[in-house]
């Protein structure tokens, strides 16, 4: 949740405030000016800003497939 007045994190609801962001958990988002907007039909490109590794996705799936992939991999000790 963000504070527009303020642009930063608001806190939940509950009153925690949310994990930060951080530039190894960032990714661009492109979708294809074609790309019907659901969950079985979004289609573009990803790619991961701290790697930059790539991919197209057709569906959120592959999009959330590919970012928890990349996630995984950096989380790995040694990676």
């Amino acid at each position: 949740m963000v504070d527009e007045e303020k642009g930063a994190a608001a806190s939940s609801p509950d009153g925690r405030l949310p994990a930060p962001l951080t530039p190894d958990r960032a990714f661009v988002v492109q979708v294809r000016q074609s790309s019907a907007l659901t969950p079985e039909a979004l289609s573009g490109r990803v790619e991961h800003i701290v790697s930059g590794r790539a991919t197209s996705f057709t569906s959120v799936g592959e999009l959330l497939g590919f970012m928890e992939q990349t996630l995984s991999r950096r989380e790995e000790p040694g990676a």
